[in-house]
């Protein structure tokens, strides 16, 4: 992925009356822990840190296909903000955004694949992910990190 100072998403949801049968829910993958979804209630307010976790909306289901849905995103922009990164233990945003694609790799490209109608923009898209994350899981420095990494994601799912 390319590098961003984008650090913190809010998701406000403004559609009222949506249903929970209607799916269409915020799926959140941590680094390393299982997926958390939530559901799109009305005046609900989501934030998250967009440098670290990778996010992605599930497609509505049943009678959600056809209904209108209403959401304001805001982000804000960490240039000139304090490296978090400095704290004991943390990964560096830009490591972290370079194997996170591939420590959740079926579900990163199935985001992508739902985001984009089908076409040729969506094949290109899909073809420089795979590429992307190919290239992580064929890096020699980043083969052991990104074992571990799987290793720690299989075990919070098992929890």
């Amino acid at each position: 992925s390319a590098p961003t100072t984008l650090q913190l998403s809010i998701l406000i949801y403004l559609s009222d009356g949506w249903c929970q049968d209607w799916g269409a829910e915020l799926q959140l993958l941590p680094f390393v822990g299982p997926p958390v979804a939530l559901e799109p209630t009305f005046d609900r307010a989501v934030l998250f840190l967009a440098d670290r976790t990778l996010h992605r909306s599930l497609p509505p289901r049943g009678k959600g296909v056809g209904q209108a849905r209403w959401l304001l995103t805001v982000w804000l922009d960490g240039a000139g903000a304090v490296d978090r990164a400095s704290r004991p233990g943390a990964m560096a945003p830009p490591v972290q955004r370079l194997v996170a694609p591939a420590l959740h790799c079926a579900a990163y490209l199935e985001a992508l694949r739902q985001s984009l109608p089908p076409g040729e923009a969506r094949t290109s898209l899909l073809a420089q992910q795979q590429s992307e994350i190919t290239a992580v899981e064929g890096d020699l420095e980043l083969v052991g990190l990104l074992e571990g990494l799987r290793e720690l994601q299989a075990e919070s799912e098992e929890e």
